[in-house]
This record gives C-alpha cells, sequence and structure tokens, in this order.
C-alpha cells in the first residue's frame, strides 16, 4: 500500500467539446484536459482555500465557513484522511475529500465517507464528476473498506434544479439513513 501522500496513478480526461459560441472567454480558454492526482494538502493548501471558499458560497451551510485546515492536514499524516485533486492545466479545478477508518459500529469493517467534493462549474458538462467520484471510491476500495458513504446537503441542487441524489443513484448508491440537524441556540 502506498503511503497517505504518495501520488497514485493520474488519470486523464478530456471534456466534451462546446455547445454553443455563447461562451464566455474564460469558458473558452480552459484546457482540454481534467487530470486527477492524489495530493498532500499542506503542499497545496494555498490553491485548495480559495476554491473551498467558492465552494462555500455555492452550497447553503448552518454555520460560518471555518474550516479546521490544521486537523484536515493531521487526519491526512495519520492516513485517516486523502485528498484527491483535479487538475486542467496545472490549476486546481476540483478536489475530494476521503476519510477512511472502521466504522465506530462496526469496528471490523472499514468504512469510507466522500466528503465535499466540488468541482469549478467550467468542468460539471460530462462525466467529469462522475469519474471523479468513482476515483473516490477506487481509493477507498484499495484501502480495504467495504462500505463508502456520502452524505448529500439537501438543501443544494444544480442550476438545473437536479440534486446530487441523482448521480449518486447512477453510482450505485443507495439511500440508508437520513440525518436531521437542530440548532441548539446561538451558542
Amino acid at each position: 500500500m502506498k503511503a497517505a501522500n504518495a501520488p497514485a496513478e493520474v488519470l486523464t480526461l478530456r471534456p466534451r467539446a462546446a455547445r454553443s459560441e455563447s461562451h464566455t472567454a474564460s469558458a473558452d480558454a480552459k484546457p482540454e484536459t481534467v487530470a486527477f492526482a492524489w495530493e498532500d494538502l499542506g503542499a497545496i493548501l494555498r490553491e485548495v482555500v480559495p476554491l473551498a471558499t467558492r465552494h462555500a458560497y455555492e452550497v447553503p451551510r448552518q454555520e460560518a465557513f471555518e474550516p479546521d485546515w490544521e486537523r484536515y492536514i493531521q487526519y491526512q499524516a495519520m492516513g485517516v484522511m486523502h485528498v484527491l485533486t483535479a487538475r486542467s492545466g496545472g490549476h486546481l479545478v476540483g478536489y475530494v475529500m476521503l476519510f477512511i477508518g472502521p466504522h465506530i459500529h462496526y469496528a471490523h469493517t472499514v468504512w469510507a465517507n466522500i466528503s465535499d467534493p466540488y468541482l469549478d462549474p467550467l468542468y460539471r458538462s460530462g462525466w467529469t464528476g462522475m469519474r471523479m467520484l468513482r476515483e473516490a471510491e477506487k481509493r477507498a476500495k484499495q484501502l480495504g473498506a467495504k462500505f463508502v458513504d456520502f452524505a448529500e446537503n439537501t438543501a443544494y441542487s444544480n442550476p438545473s434544479g437536479r440534486r446530487l441524489g441523482v448521480a449518486l443513484k447512477r453510482l450505485g448508491y443507495e439511500p440508508r439513513d437520513t440525518i436531521w440537524t437542530k440548532r441548539l441556540g446561538h451558542a
């Protein structure tokens, strides 16, 4: 097994061709490939923070966006968290965090949790997002996971009005638990 921060093979994808002439200059300028790699969060944190901030603006959350980056880095050093990046022309355009370890209720079963995947809107057409999730599943399996969980933020849907659950069903996910949240005051 590779070390937690050792790069895995890089998977390179070509996005679909543009459908119309009414694209912005940045859309026209996007490079032709997206490459996935497992990277060290500490080494790329300066690139991740601005993308994570954009992600926070897109997805409704209960609290202010204040990631504990130091703890993420500690989890990665312990082999509990892995970061898959998506790059185009060397620029970070997406990421997914994969958490892995024995389940608290099933101590002899390794579970994975895919957390907060993000892909720049310019790269969401086609199958890039699905391939990114499949790459995370592949890594989870390599690390011994028997199951993988994914918590969908039910307050979010894409501009077409579709929620992520549609894509997750295509990947073979099934609803198992429902997470209910209640604010307990202003503490």
